[in-house]
């Protein structure tokens, strides 16, 4: 009994202390929100400009890759039209050599007779 008539009137003269103390924290806490919500705000603002420079970047880059397109499928079909050409020379010259060959024989076969 004697120890509820001591704590009770401490707690009574310690409320308005705890809600002073409570107060004061709350106040910083909520500046420190405050301060957390306006560097949030600042960071989005940043990644958005960060992101758009990267896709105008991304753009710009690509801009030049789609110019050159067409050159490197020029040079693929040059590429192609020379070895067929190169293809045409070699067959053109076997074609002679037998050809020759045959002539050689046919001449030999005439000779012969």
């Amino acid at each position: 009994m004697i120890l509820f008539l001591v704590i009770v009137p401490l707690l009574a003269l310690l409320t308005p202390i705890l809600a002073v103390i409570l107060v004061k924290k709350n106040k910083k806490h909520k500046a420190e929100i405050d301060a957390l919500t306006a560097s949030n705000i600042a960071l989005s603002n940043q990644l958005s400009e960060c992101q758009e420079k990267l896709a105008q970047a991304l753009r710009e880059h690509s801009e030049p890759e789609r110019k050159v397109a067409p050159v490197w499928q020029y040079e693929k079909l040059r590429s192609v039209i020379l070895n067929t050409d190169k293809m045409k020379e070699t067959a053109d010259s076997v074609a002679k050599e037998k050809i020759d060959d045959v002539i050689a024989m046919t001449k030999d076969a005439r000779d012969a007779k």
